[in-house]
């Protein structure tokens, strides 16, 4: 505590940084040297929506196509997938026995809750990973 009764910091005060009025006015890049700047006009993943310049021109609806990660084919094939998979487990369930007090093996372990449904749940699953990866094949411009 100092004289005044008020607490006091620990530690020395680190010295004011001198500013360079130039330097401040100077903006940083993290783009590694030699890496090309993207246009102004089209978006990129570090922009905000909403911050384009006044004035910039809006990307065109190629570019943002361009831009977009999967194709209609994509999500259909996404479609197909879950639909087979639902579909395999609505094979796997299946309707119980008539009478409770009995157990019959033909019902609980049938082809179509063992093997089929399993088959169908997986083929499923495949058509999915396989929408993931599938790409459209892009049209050459002959000029």
């Amino acid at each position: 505590m100092s004289k005044d009764n008020k607490p006091t910091k620990r530690g020395p005060t680190p010295p004011p940084s001198p500013i360079d009025p130039q330097m401040a006015q100077t903006r940083v890049s993290r783009r590694p040297a030699g890496t090309p700047v993207p246009p102004p006009d089209l978006p990129t993943m570090a922009q905000p929506r909403g911050s384009r310049r006044p004035g910039a021109v809006p990307p065109t609806p190629a570019a943002v196509h361009d831009a977009l990660l999967f194709d209609n084919k994509n999500y259909l094939f996404f479609a197909m997938g879950i639909f087979l998979i639902v579909a395999g487990f609505f094979l796997m369930s299946g309707g119980g026995m008539d009478n409770p007090n009995e157990w019959d093996e033909s019902k609980i372990y049938s082809f179509q809750r063992t093997t089929l449904s399993p088959i169908v749940v997986l083929s499923g699953i495949g058509v999915v990973i396989y929408g993931i990866f599938f790409r459209v094949p892009q049209q050459e411009t002959k000029e």
